[in-house]
């Protein structure tokens, strides 16, 4: 096999999975997945517009009122991007810039009215590396960006994630040892998990982050669930039976508390 084959199979491998990752995320895309040749075909037109969206895929939404149907609409609205060479600052400002103008297109200031969802807009760009020092540069432009500790230069901010090709090769959550596992991330549930949990404590007012395990946000399965700091993950390990175990998103850095303590110390 030549190099060129070897690299569409890595490059289609990450295509066919986000497909998965997208649809674990309760997304749906108008279009198909493409057969292996048909993607061959296409890769060198897609590489080469690394700065126009392949991919979009969306949720279907729905808004009520008093209990009735009032709107349905799209969102929110991902668009998957290839990077074929390293993506620097200028590859984040031109996708910032679109997704702004997909904001404004899909959330015209006519339309906010009372029981209409805003429609978020998110980029996900799969690459094989990224410039040097795009942490420093990045940080310039966008205060919200994070570098996640256990990978060279991994950037995420709210709008725009990048995910390695390497990420993509395989589905984690297919492994035959790893346990299945749900995601929970609504506050009313995690509040109930939290009670339940301190019920025969004496520090009543300890937080899940204090009671959990952890899980980083850099872990595969957070990254294939697009878990956020802060959500659980409940899953049953076999450990001399089945047993329920829970574990909290947390920044690779650490926990939230323990972050914003090292900041206190600093300043």
């Amino acid at each position: 096999m030549d190099k060129r084959y070897n690299e569409d199979r890595l490059w289609y491998n990450s295509y066919t999975n986000i497909y998965r990752m997208m649809e674990l995320r309760n997304y749906n895309s108008e279009d198909r997945i493409i057969s292996f040749n048909e993607f061959r075909g296409l890769r060198d037109q897609w590489i080469k517009s690394r700065l126009d969206p392949i991919i979009r895929f969306d949720k279907n939404l729905k808004s009520d009122v008093n209990g009735q149907l009032i709107l349905e609409v799209h969102a929110p609205v991902t668009y998957i991007y290839f990077a074929g060479t390293k993506v620097n600052k200028d590859v984040f400002e031109s996708i910032s810039s679109f997704l702004e103008s997909k904001r404004l297109e899909f959330n015209p200031p006519e339309q906010q009215f009372v029981g209409r969802r805003a429609i978020n807009v998110h980029a996900i760009i799969i690459t094989e590396s990224i410039v040097s020092q795009t942490t420093s540069k990045l940080s310039a432009m966008e205060p919200t960006l994070t570098t996640r500790a256990d990978r060279d230069i991994t950037i995420a901010t709210k709008s725009i994630k990048l995910i390695f090709l390497a990420d993509l090769q395989y589905n984690p959550l297919e492994h035959a040892m790893q346990p299945k596992f749900r995601l929970i991330s609504d506050e009313l549930e995690k509040e109930r998990l939290r009670l339940r949990l301190v019920k025969h404590s004496q520090e009543k007012n300890k937080t899940l982050f204090d009671l959990l395990p952890l899980m980083y946000d850099t872990d595969p399965v957070s990254i294939w669930y697009d878990a956020q700091i802060g959500d659980v993950f409940y899953c049953l390990r076999s450990i001399g039976g089945i047993t329920p175990y829970y574990r909290i998103v947390v920044p690779a850095t650490g926990r939230p508390q323990d972050i914003k303590g090292k900041k206190d110390k600093k300043k």
